[in-house]
């Protein structure tokens, strides 16, 4: 590597890491929207059986629940998978 290129990918790396952040907050937003519509969505024939309505919104949250941490999961391991290769040798570059 020339000494250029090192500067360069030691800059660049240093970037990428700070997506993380940003990027497991976005999922937890995205996380409580979606709780929130699942909240809101009343179908009108739910309104006679509360019961049901109330089993299928944990089951819902309960879905969503379970999928926020491998989706966290990911966000990491798809930055540490930037953070490992840099491609100078693009042409974009």
């Amino acid at each position: 590597l020339f000494v250029p290129e090192a500067a360069f990918e030691i800059l660049v790396k240093k970037q990428i890491a700070r997506f993380e952040t940003p990027a497991t907050q976005c999922v937890e937003m995205v996380f409580m929207e979606l709780l929130n519509l699942a909240a809101k969505c009343d179908l009108p024939e739910m309104t006679r059986f509360v019961r049901l309505r109330n089993m299928v919104l944990e089951v819902v949250q309960k879905v969503l629940r379970n999928c926020l941490e491998p989706t966290n999961r990911m966000i990491s391991n798809l930055v540490q998978i930037e953070l490992a290769y840099i491609n100078t040798s693009h042409p974009d570059f």
